[in-house]
């Protein structure tokens, strides 16, 4: 079946064709998103199963991750993952959409550095909190 003048391919298929690199971020979006899944459940877990929420303050925050040093990773992963995610969804998107080259860079020179802010601000507010037993 063709559509458009070439091969129709569903989107559960495997990436056909383009640059290595957009091979890469087809696979990475796919097991970033398998991986979210599980970080995401247990953050709430943690945060809204195990732990009442009327409980749930700054301190008890603190003292998990320096008691545990390990959510620390597993936060990071979820900024980074999310984060990274996010920007090659909206980077599909403005490569769909946006057409003329001066727009397709000033969208995704934005894009870049907003993800880049959040990602530096996220990390650091996560890496410079206090180690050991308060």
């Amino acid at each position: 079946m063709t559509r458009g003048g070439s091969d129709y391919v569903s989107s559960s298929a495997k990436p056909v064709g383009g640059s290595g690199q957009e091979v890469f971020y087809w696979y990475y979006v796919r097991i970033s998103g398998l991986l979210l899944v599980f970080l995401a459940l247990l953050h709430l877990y943690l945060n809204h199963i195990q732990t009442d929420v009327s409980d749930l303050e700054y301190d008890l925050v603190i003292e998990r991750l320096t008691a545990y040093p390990l959510l620390r990773v597993a936060d990071f992963l979820l900024l980074f993952l999310g984060l990274s995610h996010g920007v090659l969804g909206l980077k599909a998107l403005i490569d769909d959409y946006v057409h003329k080259p001066t727009e397709r860079l000033f969208w995704l020179s934005l894009l870049y550095v907003v993800f880049g802010v959040f990602l530096v601000a996220g990390t650091a507010v996560l890496w410079t909190l206090p180690l050991g037993a308060n």
